[in-house]
């Protein structure tokens, strides 16, 4: 590896050593302004030395330092007092493929200094005042985003009829089909859940060509549900051992990269694993319909055809992780295709105020979150083998510190940011919300039950860390809300690539942040239930549920309404229990209620999937129809446009020269024409006046 190494007094940042470090090492070496760097000594730290690494600093050199390194030249600069310098290392890994876009981002420059002998403080003033160093970052450590208590699985349920899939715990998944059962909790609520059944019944369960990049502790690659969906990489897994076998830059990366140590091992075997990004994976795309524990959002239908996970390391053992991991993190995801990054972490005390504070204080994080969701670098990256939208996509967990503002980097404008729901439909007690905040979903909610903690999210975990818990196990948190919305938003690029659609990275977040249930109309009344004070164990007060009242993101996520945003397909809410009229006017025009109906179809299965025992049919003008249960399916109306009937008409050899051609039926007289709808379905309890979205 590379390092600075002490002569005498001298500092030498030697270009042999750094080339080391990253094959095929590529800095462009064009004089550019530093855009962002000040004169001043002071000016070239970025934010504090709380909550950061101790021991650990990272350094921008200036464009012209960088591109003399590159040259092979080394710099000398008088070594700071009292600073022994261990290790100089590249952060990033810069090749022929991604040296472009790198710089583009001001990335191509930043390395990593370890040192002993004086404080990070001292440190970072001493690093500064060379004419050679444009910034000094102090790095900052990361957080998980979920409580982390992890509890032995209650043991299992028996598998309902209605479960699509045969995996034996999915009965135990409320989060995606919520029966109401008071096993779960005695608040829990029918219907409150992610809509997924339908979407996996009859759309899609995921698509092997998709890729989540897990930017978490270590993802499991072993494991007896994940396996099957893990991203490899096919010429590291085939290749030699210690050689960068596919020549992206890093060595034995067969299931993705250990950002935290810089090594292709992932491991999960270090004293205090939580399990967090194993439990993450599962729910983003555990193997379904294999007959073996758990499902996940976009794991497929059992026929290899789920969604495949890279695993980012950037946590290892109970330790907090930094920036440079995370940093890292992002840039191996989109050097190596993935098409959503999906991030379950933020900061210690990160509450900043705006995005430009959060940017002035993690550059080299913002940078490469940036360069993460480059449009062109995307649409130019060879290891991206389908374009379905022009951009990927990075899906943050909102935070769970109660707090009403989302923490960083997820409250970026560029990130979508996930708030966290029970199994009562309500916000968990854990979660943050407020600016910031753009949509919601399941992350369980462990005071509402706290004796088999079914309130909680079931997924995988790793045995090795507490033989106890298995390799499945219960955790709540925005943790295990985000990666809800990271396998719905991977389903909805695998629908997408079926039906053979193309969508701006606009186009398509428009249509997963639009595609919710209500929550507002029910937080106008009520208190939560916050929990307990860590410190001292006293209750905390109980919050008004009107504080989160449009503070929670656009709704609760729903993957049916999302795929049928995708299709195009218009959508009528119906309520549950009861034969009610629907007008179709939404769907056929104001002069639907003076039409005439052809009629009305639907599949056994879509009957099914509804609870409807009874033909749906048009009277006067209105759908009537009872739906016995919380789902989604579709049904397709005629409709006669310009009359009461359709003259229609004959097809037949009336020419007499053999030629099959169409004329009027000689009995049906004057008449319109058909028109036909395919409409979707919603039953969720409640239903809108207007036909359209809660």
């Amino acid at each position: 590896m590379s390092y600075i190494s002490r002569i005498g007094q001298s500092l030498i940042i030697s270009a042999a050593f750094i080339a080391v470090s990253c094959v095929n090492e590529v800095v462009e070496n064009t004089p550019e302004k530093d855009s962002i760097s000040g004169n001043s000594v002071m000016t070239k730290i970025i934010n504090t030395p709380s909550d950061s690494e101790e021991g650990v600093l990272l350094v921008q050199l200036s464009r012209e330092a960088a591109s003399s390194v590159a040259e092979g030249h080394s710099i000398a600069a008088q070594t700071p007092e009292g600073l022994d310098i261990k290790s100089f290392e590249p952060v990033f890994c810069v090749t022929e493929q991604n040296a472009k876009h790198l710089r583009k981002h001001q990335l191509d420059r930043w390395y990593r200094i370890e040192f002993e002998g004086t404080g990070l403080e001292l440190a970072a003033a001493q690093l500064a005042q060379f004419a050679e160093v444009s910034r000094v970052q102090y790095n900052k450590l990361i957080t998980y985003g979920s409580d982390a208590r992890s509890h032995a699985p209650a043991e299992e349920l028996d598998a309902t009829a209605d479960n699509i899939f045969n995996d034996p715990r999915l009965s135990d998944q409320w989060n995606y089909h919520n029966t109401g059962s008071k096993t779960i909790s005695t608040a829990a609520v029918e219907g409150e859940d992610i809509a997924v059944a339908d979407v996996w019944r009859e759309l899609t369960g995921g698509d092997s060509e998709i890729i989540v990049a897990i930017i978490d502790g270590p993802v499991k690659y072993t494991h007896e549900d994940l396996k099957e969906n893990m991203w490899t990489n096919a010429a590291e897994k085939n290749g030699a051992p210690g050689v960068d076998d596919d020549g992206n830059g890093y060595i034995d990366d067969v299931h993705g990269w250990n950002c935290d140590a810089n090594e292709g091992r992932i491991n999960w075997n270090a004293p205090g694993e939580t399990g967090h990004g194993t439990h993450v994976a599962g729910i983003v795309g555990a193997v379904n319909n294999n007959g073996r524990g758990v499902c996940g959002v976009a794991g497929g239908t059992g026929n290899g055809d789920g969604v495949r996970l890279m695993g980012c390391q950037i946590f290892t053992g109970g330790q907090s992780s930094n920036t440079a991991a995370a940093a890292i993190a992002f840039v191996y995801a989109a050097d190596n295709g993935a098409h959503i990054a999906q991030c379950s972490f933020g900061y210690q005390n990160g509450n900043y105020a705006s995005d430009y504070e959060y940017f002035a204080n993690y550059s080299i994080e913002y940078f490469a979150i940036q360069y993460f969701l480059d449009k062109e670098r995307f649409q130019t990256v060879d290891r991206n083998r389908i374009k379905i939208i022009d951009g990927p996509l990075a899906i943050f967990a909102s935070g769970n510190d109660s707090h009403p503002s989302a923490s960083y980097p997820g409250a970026l404008m560029d990130c979508i940011c996930v708030t966290g729901l029970g199994p009562d439909g309500y916000p968990a007690s854990y979660t943050n919300f407020g600016p910031g905040c753009n949509i919601a979903a399941p992350g369980g909610d462990f005071y509402l039950n706290t004796e088999t903690r079914r309130s909680s999210i079931l997924s995988t975990f790793i045995s090795e860390v507490n033989t106890e818990n298995g390799d499945y196990a219960y955790m709540d948190g925005t943790s295990m809300a985000c990666p809800h919305v990271s396998g719905i938003a991977a389903l909805g690029l695998a629908y997408a690539k079926k039906l053979g659609k193309t969508f701006t990275r606009e186009e398509f977040t428009a249509m997963l942040l639009s595609a919710v249930n209500d929550l507002d109309t029910k937080l106008s009344a009520g208190y939560k239930f916050l929990g307990y004070d860590q410190s001292t164990g006293a209750e905390l007060p109980l919050r008004p549920y009107s504080t989160y009242q449009y503070q929670m993101g656009t709704g609760a996520v729903d993957a049916w309404k999302f795929m049928m945003n995708i299709e195009g397909t218009p959508s009528l809410m119906v309520k549950v229990g009861e034969e009610c009229r629907y007008s179709l006017k939404n769907f056929f025009g104001e002069g639907a209620d003076r039409m005439s109906y052809e009629s009305v179809e639907m599949s056994g299965a879509d009957m099914k999937a509804l609870g409807i025992t009874k033909k749906p049919k048009i009277e006067h003008g209105k759908l009537v129809i009872n739906p016995g249960k919380v789902g989604s399916a579709k049904i397709t109306i005629k409709a006669i446009a310009g009359g009461d009937n359709v003259a229609g008409s004959i097809t037949g050899d009336w020419t007499g020269n053999g030629d099959i051609v169409t004329i009027p039926n000689a009995n049906g007289g004057k008449g319109g024409m058909y028109i036909t709808k395919t409409i979707s379905i919603i039953s969720r309890g409640v239903s809108s006046d207007n036909g359209g979205w809660l």
